[in-house]
């Protein structure tokens, strides 16, 4: 007997309409003005990389250092050439990112409605599109700001595949549930490799395999593995590389972590 179950609910033509109008107003409040949003050191490492790679000067194993000193998976910079290889236009470019940002206030309402009902879909879904520090972080090129729509969808696709399927023996899964769960985890590895952050969220993806074990299709685990292989590569090859050049670099970015976690005083810092 499931510990949870969710009933799956049917988007009919006025529910359609409804997630047009919450569209509509989470366009409205992050497409306005794109000319007016940051635009510091960090956006333009980012454009510049972006820039170099869709004129063919190089190709980046990297992204820009992070904090601490390791440098960011090179996804971002995948990311951020497809407006820049439509334009050299960093407004272009900021634009794209609050598009992504409007698709995944879609992909919440989505989620919702699917396996919470409509109500909770109308009222996730406008809060989502209205609050204000999610306007705030949909309007630039910076990493925090883009791989939210990415990591939804990597749930939706999880809920899809691995929730909706048949236990095995008890029925067909369909071609698309069987293509949910190859996709799932590459495409959460996509979201994760743009912020470090996002990594906390690797115990939902085990949860959900544990919890729905039983509807697990083996070949597409198998066909998740290696396209998660192939989208964590470029950065693995890219770490491996900046090892060999600074051997020190991981080490001495730890130190300098485990340095700055407490706040040390002493008589001089107090003069």
């Amino acid at each position: 007997m499931p510990v949870f179950s969710m009933r799956v609910h049917n988007i009919t033509r006025r529910d359609w309409l409804t997630l047009l109008l919450i569209l509509f107003v989470a366009g409205l409040l992050r497409l306005g003005q794109p000319g007016i949003v940051e635009f510091f050191h960090d956006e333009a490492m980012l454009s510049s990389l972006a820039q170099d790679m869709v004129d063919g000067k190089h190709f980046p194993l990297t992204g820009i250092n992070s904090s601490t000193g390791i440098p960011n998976p090179p996804i971002n910079v995948y990311i951020m050439a497809l407006p820049y290889a439509i334009s050299s236009d960093p407004q272009v470019a900021t634009i794209f990112v609050m598009l992504l940002n409007v698709l995944g206030v879609g992909l919440l309402w989505l989620m919702a409605h699917r396996y919470f009902g409509k109500t909770t879909a109308l009222i996730a879904g406008l809060t989502y599109a209205a609050s204000p520090w999610a306007i705030l972080y949909s309007r630039k090129i910076w990493a925090q700001d883009f791989h939210t729509p990415f990591l939804l969808l990597a749930l939706f696709l999880g809920l899809y595949g691995f929730w909706e399927a048949p236990r095995r023996g008890e029925g067909r899964a369909s071609r698309w549930q069987i293509t949910a769960q190859a996709l799932c985890l590459p495409t959460m590895l996509i979201g994760m490799q743009i912020h470090f952050a996002a990594w906390a969220l690797v115990p939902m993806y085990m949860l959900l395999i544990v919890m729905r074990h039983r509807r697990v299709r083996w070949g597409a685990l198998v066909a998740s593995a290696l396209l998660s292989a192939l989208v964590l590569l470029p950065y693995g090859l890219g770490l491996a590389q900046t090892l060999q050049d600074d051997p020190t670099r991981v080490s001495a970015a730890a130190e300098r972590s485990t340095a700055t976690e407490g706040l040390s005083f002493d008589n001089a810092s107090l003069e």
